[in-house]
């Protein structure tokens, strides 16, 4: 999962959702506010001024994930659909809370995650609420990465390519974790798993040649070491501007590749345990702060 920034949104849009959730909130009781957040999001867009609305909300969220256009959920799909974290069905009074949103893809906003609702007790057990049930609490089982690191909860094993908890966590971190892996199916969808060792192979492959470009001692070993891309580079142009323009596009493609949490897990865990990946941050140490 990728966690996401804090951005506002403009004065104006902010106040229609103000306005939107008001109407839920001024329901006198927890199924009418559940029919007036469904009929309500589905009439979202209705007006014009609603309409520019949302579609700021959809571009601030689209703005807010490091990786642009990817579902910060399962890191693989297009990010395609507004997503409430909580969701309205059991919350209606965060229908139109905007720390409430992010943007999913399809496959996890409508297919895994759907209408699940789990909430820890005081005890951090994880109960499962029935469908039209009220929860006794907003403590959901389940990691916001508006408001939480995902990094912090869950751990990618590089072997298996499916996420592990980490050892330190409290009860209910722990659970939290582990409901989120399960609603997700992070760990039981293998196209996801398959497309984290991809990312793992890029990610070797793109900082080991980026090594060799640093590395080169003139314009014809750098040119060999960018084949098949060698026209990207200029007989009049200096070697050290070069070098800069590679490491910055490098690093560019690191930093925007699908499955962020591949990388994390490469720098927190694989160059410890793995002497190829130690030999490259070796040599190009600013590497792990990308």
């Amino acid at each position: 999962m990728i966690p996401l920034a804090s951005r506002n949104l403009s004065a104006p849009t902010q106040a229609i959702l103000d306005e939107r959730q008001a109407l839920i909130d001024a329901e006198p009781t927890f199924d009418a506010q559940k029919n007036a957040a469904t009929r309500l999001w589905k009439g979202k867009s209705r007006t014009e001024a609603r309409k520019l609305a949302f579609q700021e909300v959809r571009t601030v969220l689209a703005d807010m994930c490091p990786v642009k256009g990817i579902c910060p959920y399962c890191e693989h799909n297009e990010d395609s659909d507004i997503e409430h974290i909580i969701p309205k069905s059991f919350y209606p009074e965060a229908t139109f809370v905007w720390e409430n949103y992010l943007l999913a893809c399809k496959l996890c906003n409508m297919t895994y995650k759907w209408d699940h609702c789990y909430v820890l007790d005081h005890l951090g057990a994880v109960l499962k609420i029935p469908k039209g049930a009220l929860p006794p609490n907003s403590d959901t089982a389940f990691i916001n990465p508006r408001t939480e690191s995902p990094n912090d909860l869950l751990l990618l094993n590089l072997k298996t390519f499916q996420f592990v908890i980490p050892r330190n966590l409290s009860i209910s971190e722990y659970n939290k974790a582990l409901t989120t892996i399960e609603i997700l199916g992070l760990n039981e969808r293998e196209p996801l798993i398959r497309a984290r060792e991809s990312a793992h192979s890029f990610f070797y492959d793109t900082l080991d040649r980026l090594l060799r470009i640093l590395e080169s001692n003139s314009i014809e070993e750098l040119r060999e070491n960018l084949r098949p891309n060698a026209g990207r580079t200029s007989p009049n142009k200096p070697l050290d501007d070069h070098k800069a323009y590679f490491r910055d596009s490098f690093r560019n493609a690191i930093q925007s590749h699908q499955h962020p949490a591949v990388w994390h897990a490469i720098k927190l865990t694989g160059r410890k345990v793995d002497r190829k990946w130690h030999r490259l941050f070796e040599g190009l140490p600013e590497a792990l702060t990308w």
